[in-house]
């Protein structure tokens, strides 16, 4: 199965937590469906939510922004790579910078998490426009550098 996502970084507060990045996978297409809903006018008052339920509601989905008051937005539409319009060799770019950042701030535990997930670039067999072997697409993350000691 092929998933895109997005990379978001977690750095943490914790002295015990290293920082780590969340893999959000993103929807294709055809998983974006938009449904139509009835307007709330037309219901009847029996039906209608009262002040507590309409303030529970309003406070879930407060819960769910992305840029809540205090803090800037995470997901910022004009830095988020869409999928759907990223081009095969953008994508081998991104894996290639994001494992050049991990190993210049000693991150070498998240490429190792990254390998044992299959995690490969982007190979000619899947586009005709990459210059990337099935092999090289495969051993991209597998490359063990000796650790320092």
């Amino acid at each position: 199965m092929l998933l895109w996502g997005v990379l978001t970084p977690n750095v943490s507060d914790n002295d015990h937590m290293p920082y780590s990045f969340y893999f959000n996978i993103l929807p294709f297409a055809e998983d974006v469906r938009e449904f139509q809903f009835p307007s709330f006018s037309n219901l009847p008052a029996s039906l209608l939510p009262d002040e507590e339920q309409q303030e529970a509601a309003n406070n879930f989905v407060k819960m769910l922004d992305l840029a809540p008051s205090d803090r800037k937005e995470m997901l910022q539409p004009d830095f988020t790579p869409n999928p759907a319009l990223e081009e095969p060799k953008q994508f081998n770019d991104f894996l290639h910078q994001l494992c050049k950042f991990c190993l210049q701030n000693d991150l070498r535990s998240f490429c190792d998490f990254l390998a044992t997930k299959v995690f490969t670039l982007i190979s000619k067999t899947e586009a005709a426009d990459i210059d990337v072997t099935e092999e090289e697409a495969r051993s991209f993350l597998v490359k063990s550098e000796p650790k320092p000691e």
